[in-house]
């Protein structure tokens, strides 16, 4: 072929390949027609763009179209599964048909947002967080899209597995990694102790947190550890190993319990009044009143001859001459005075005195107060609790310096009774160590021990101690309690946990089941792995075991510690919700690579 320079009707000049020795006339027609094809094409080209399926359509109405294919999409795909459904001829037909759409920014926009609203329900699938989770979910969306091929299918399933699986692998990658150095600097290892206390807390993490930082004991000199006051048996269990481990913090344990015991016997034993004192106030206040009233004589009265006749009366009369007779005396009392044990005699002057009326009164004091082991039922004992308080009445009509003198008395007994109640509480609680033991202490804080001081069935230990007595013996229980939970709560949490916190807390943030840690091979491989990790992490875990006892024996000290590392619920459903979009977003990625083929 020749190559011919000529120039055509518009002035141009052309270069043209044509056969050898063509006319003019053929070499203007070759010039002619070509720029008719140009022209052809140009008007197509012009046409399409003028014609296409989105001329017209607002950026609103592109995004909701390209949001609609989303779905649109999707329900073609699962149709390709059912019979009679699309076909993969119908499925590139719809690419050829919403291509235009989806050049548009705005479609592109609607199909991503369509794709991943289309993915959220399947997000929250259980195990959707997961990387293994959302890998299946991002896979099972693969296999939804519509495809034109086996292949495609079988490229959109691996690459929604993929997608799928990236965020919560991402997310556990990241925490993994950080566990690596954590153990190499302060702050990351205050994390690590931090989260171990929060799980050894459980799920009452939050309220052995707030325990922790606001429990105080209420007796002076005690100071609580971290196990007595979290009301945690994990926390408690912890303390018990992490101090087992640490020669110098169970040491400091121990003198902390001792001085602690010393702040509770002192606290104990300071509640005891004066004895000789209290005694010494009582009889200076009650000698003269009663001196006074005894030598007063009670006249013979209808009522007091009536009680005189009661059955009680006589054994009150026979136990008041018996005292008199102790005391070297006698009663006062004259023959054929009424319910007198003397000759039965024409009656003469009544001369009981005040003393007698004393005496009959403590005889029916030991009758009123008598165990039924005497034979003396209960109704029968209650009737003579009334006689008694008839005949004191009667007695204080006319000898009130009496009365005044058993209330003076009841009063300033009092102290020697508060006395005597703290000695028996204290030798029935203290073991031969001189410890205070919380199940006797306990036992001994009671109405019975005020029964027994007092000689009254019906006293109560509230009664006869102070507001201020009673908070005291509360807080020494409490105090007691707490040591004890701490001592014993909880199933003990091995050395060897304490003594390996890196290597646990690297497992842990890697999300390493505990069940997959002992099976073979997996466990032969934690074992090697943890041996090599000891070696790396030596001086880290040695300092931790040392800090974690440490702490756990200042309770704001655990406080801050378990704060450092602890995971807050609001944190938690934060990454959770990371994780569940990643996986939304990562399973929507086979949708939106389908959505631009053509």
């Amino acid at each position: 072929m020749a190559i011919y320079t000529v120039q055509g009707p518009d002035g141009k000049t052309y270069e043209i390949e044509g056969p050898a020795g063509a006319t003019a006339e053929q070499l203007g027609a070759v010039i002619m027609g070509g720029g008719k094809a140009e022209r052809a094409a140009a008007n197509l080209a012009a046409d399409r763009e003028k014609y296409a399926p989105t001329v017209g359509m607002s950026t609103a109405d592109k995004f909701l179209a390209g949001t609609g294919k989303a779905f649109s999409d999707l329900g073609q795909g699962i149709s390709q599964y059912l019979p009679g459904g699309a076909t993969r001829a119908d499925v590139a037909e719809t690419r050829k048909l919403d291509a235009d759409l989806m050049k548009t920014g705005a479609g592109m926009a609607g199909n991503v947002t369509g794709n991943i609203a289309a993915a959220v329900p399947a997000a929250f699938i259980p195990g959707a967080n997961t990387a293994v989770g959302a890998g299946l979910i991002g896979a099972g969306m693969g296999a939804l899209s519509p495809s034109v091929s086996t292949p495609e299918t079988l490229k959109n399933i691996g690459i929604g597995g993929a997608s799928g699986a990236a965020v919560p692998l991402a997310v556990t990658g990241f925490k993994t990694a950080k566990s690596l150095v954590e153990p190499f600097y302060q702050g990351g290892r205050n994390q690590i102790m931090g989260r171990a206390l929060e799980r050894a807390a459980g799920n009452d993490a939050p309220q052995a947190l707030a325990a922790m930082k606001s429990t105080q004991s209420a007796i002076p000199g005690v100071q609580l550890t971290a196990g007595e006051t979290a009301n945690n048996p994990g926390i408690a269990a912890m303390q018990r190993t992490a101090t087992a481990v640490d020669p110098v913090a169970m040491n400091a344990l121990s003198s902390r319990q001792t001085s602690n015991n010393d702040a509770l016997v002192a606290a104990l034993k300071g509640l005891a009044p004066d004895k000789a004192a209290a005694t010494a106030a009582r009889d200076a206040a009650t000698t003269p009143l009663y001196k006074q009233a005894y030598g007063q004589t009670i006249n013979e009265t209808p009522e007091i001859a009536a009680l005189m006749r009661r059955p009680s009366m006589g054994g009150a009369l026979a136990r008041g001459e018996s005292l008199a007779n102790e005391q070297g005396s006698a009663l006062a009392l004259k023959p054929g005075m009424p319910g007198s044990t003397l000759t039965n005699t024409p009656p003469t002057l009544p001369t009981m005195t005040g003393r007698d009326a004393h005496l009959i009164k403590m005889g029916l004091d030991d009758m009123a107060n008598a165990s039924p082991m005497t034979g003396i039922g209960g109704n029968e004992l209650r009737a003579i609790q009334g006689t008694r308080g008839e005949f004191l009445g009667e007695i204080e009509k006319q000898v009130p310096a009496y009365g005044q003198a058993r209330q003076a008395y009841a009063d300033l007994s009092k102290p020697l009774n508060q006395a005597d109640i703290v000695e028996q509480i204290a030798n029935a609680s203290t073991n031969f160590r001189g410890n205070l033991t919380p199940s006797a202490f306990s036992k001994a804080v009671s109405d019975k021990t005020a029964q027994s001081v007092t000689g009254q069935k019906n006293a109560t230990l509230a009664k006869l101690m102070e507001p201020g007595q009673m908070s005291t013996l509360g807080g020494i229980k409490d105090d007691l309690l707490r040591a004890d939970f701490a001592n014993t709560a909880g199933k003990g949490v091995g050395s060897d946990t304490v003594q390996k916190l890196a290597f646990s807390n690297m497992l842990d943030q890697a999300g390493v089941p505990n069940a997959i840690r002992s099976i073979a091979p997996a466990g032969v491989i934690g074992n090697l792995s943890q041996r090599a990790g000891q070696i790396i992490y030596k001086d880290a875990n040695e300092k931790m075991a040392s800090q974690l006892a440490n702490a756990l024996l200042n309770p704001r000290d655990a406080a801050a510690l378990m704060e450092a590392g602890m995971v807050t619920p609001k944190m938690i459903k934060l990454a959770e919700t990371l994780r569940r979009s990643g996986a939304a977003v990562g399973a929507a990625v086979p949708g939106l690579i389908q959505a631009n083929q053509e």
